[in-house]
Formats: C-alpha cells, structure tokens, sequence
C-alpha cells in the first residue's frame, strides 16, 4: 500500500498512529516537509497528537526541524497548550532556546 502525502496529512489529524506507522513502514519520509517547512511532526504537535508524535519521533522525526519563520515543533506544542509532547520534545533534545522570525 502506497501513502502519499496528503493521506498521511489526514492520519495525523485524526490521531491514526497506525496508520501513519503503516506510512513509515512503507518507506514515508518522517522529516516529509510542505513549501512552508512544516514537518509531519509540527502538524502532530500542533493537532495535540500525543501518541503520533511517539510513533514520527521514534521512526526519526527531527525534534529540531524549523519552518520557514524558524518555528519548531516544540513552539506548535507549546502555542496550543499541549504540555506533554512539550515534554517528549524535550526529552528527545528539542532546543528549547530557538526563536521564531
């Protein structure tokens, strides 16, 4: 079965661990990023996906990767209030110093 990217998109909205698992076994890219620099994990923090941002940070998902205003997943967790994957970030190195343009 093949994902693409817009399918994955809508697994980590809803909260589809297993299906975004199934992406990655297909080879999908964890660091997939859009025109803007968004991640699949900036989407999962910013969506409060909880055990989908295990599954991206456990297949290799950079907890540092920054957009194009140099936002990172840990300023989505933290904007939208979800203080437990602020805490998976951290644990997995996120750099809690990184400023957005």
């Amino acid at each position: 079965m093949t994902v693409d990217t817009t399918e994955v998109v809508n697994m980590i909205r809803k909260g589809d661990k297993i299906g975004v698992l199934v992406y990655l076994h297909n080879g999908g890219d964890p660091n997939a990023r859009n025109h803007m620099g968004w991640t699949l994990l900036h989407l999962a923090c910013m969506e409060g996906q909880t055990s989908v941002v295990e599954v991206l940070l456990d297949s290799g998902a950079s907890a540092n990767s920054c957009t194009t205003d140099m936002s990172t997943p840990l300023h989505r967790a933290c904007l939208h209030g979800y203080k437990t994957i602020a805490e998976l970030l951290i644990k997995k190195n996120a750099y809690i110093n990184a400023q957005v343009r």
